[in-house]
């Protein structure tokens, strides 16, 4: 029987989508955990913020956030299956496209030279794909995680001279939210 890839390509959509609104129960459990034992009573107010926003992204079926992220799956293939590498890629990357496209997502991927927004959430190498293979197994196994990309709109980088020590590190930390603003 050959591979369904439309039907692969649907269940990858499916998953992305499940990834930006649905949140697992262990999630939820560990902020609830984290809500319990918060003493600052600002603190537990944003815990009980990212509550009311789960709460309505599942009721709603929409993104708990605004910003679609950035998507990676991991693949991991046992070699007994018949599957053509490629197609699954293909196959990912349009169901990436019809989950977002479908829906009025606030569209984050960006050319990386021109920085324009096609309105597609799609490349040459994006969603990424970690492949990796599973010992005489004849199924595959697939994980999608999507990563926001507001944090990383400031994201700074540097290499430090080892006899900078602590001390630059903490000074590179400091220069760096400095610099970002807000």
């Amino acid at each position: 029987m050959a591979f369904p890839y439309d039907k692969f390509q649907k269940m990858m959509g499916d998953l992305y989508f499940r990834n930006v609104v649905f949140f697992p129960p262990d999630l939820k459990d560990a902020l609830y955990k984290a809500y319990e034992r918060e003493t600052n009573e600002v603190a537990k107010e944003h815990i009980k913020v990212m509550f009311e926003s789960i709460k309505i992204s599942e009721q709603k079926n929409v993104p708990v956030c605004q910003d679609m992220g950035m998507q990676t799956y991991f693949v991991h293939i046992g070699p007994k299956m018949q599957v053509d590498g490629y197609k699954i890629k293909e196959a990912i990357k349009k169901g990436v496209r019809e989950c977002s496209n479908g829906r009025q997502w606030r569209k984050t991927l960006s050319h990386p030279v021109t920085r324009l927004k096609d309105g597609q959430q799609v490349s040459n190498t994006h969603p990424h794909i970690y492949w990796d293979w599973i010992k005489d197994k004849d199924y595959m196994e697939i994980m999608c995680i999507s990563k926001g990309s507001g944090s990383e709109n400031q994201s700074f980088h540097a290499m430090l001279v080892p006899a900078q020590g602590m001390s630059g590190v903490k000074k590179f930390i400091i220069d760096s939210a400095y610099a970002a603003g807000g």
